[in-house]
């Protein structure tokens, strides 16, 4: 009852947030048929919460006879996104600051990612290993049918592999 007759507008916590969707949704409906956009909305409380905002035309010939509106709130939704968001970049840290080599394979044993440390070890820089096997850089052929076998088995077992080897560098024995 209390929403019966009134402007949309009261929904929002500004006119400038109001005029914005406004104008989108109705770009959309003339565009698509239907609009749909994510934004905030002020509650009856006075807390303001996130929603995604939906319109489609009561009339699809003339979107000025009205439309039918739709919201959903996604306030917690958008907690967790955010929470997702800080875990990885968190993790991307630990990823790219940690003094071991960490490398990521698809099933074709492609590098999906390395990380900076590698570069301590071999003249060449994380993206130069990016979509590329160890046969591709230039690696040994027995060293290639080594990690390819392991590879393979991790992907088949979802079991972890472990191994230590010594590596020749710069007429040096490292051990990984």
């Amino acid at each position: 009852e209390e929403l019966l007759e009134k402007s949309a507008r009261f929904l929002y916590a500004t006119d400038e947030d109001h005029k914005f969707v406004r104008k989108e949704i109705y770009k959309q409906i003339q565009e698509k048929g239907t609009g749909s956009l994510e934004t905030c909305f002020l509650r009856k409380d006075g807390k303001i919460i996130n929603v995604i905002s939906s319109s489609t035309p009561l009339d699809p010939s003339d979107p000025s006879k009205g439309v039918t509106f739709t919201a959903i709130d996604i306030t917690e939704r958008k907690a967790a996104e955010e929470m997702i968001k800080r875990s990885e970049a968190k993790y991307r840290s630990l990823l790219e600051n940690t003094p071991d080599i960490i490398m990521r394979f698809d099933r074709q044993f492609r590098h999906l990612h390395v990380n900076r440390s590698i570069s301590k070890i071999f003249p060449l820089k994380p993206e130069d290993f990016q979509g590329k096997t160890h046969r591709e850089l230039g690696f040994s052929e027995e060293r290639c049918n080594f990690w390819e076998q392991k590879l393979q088995m991790v992907f088949d077992t979802g079991k972890t592999f472990e191994t230590e080897f010594k590596f020749d560098m710069n007429n040096e024995q490292i051990i990984f």
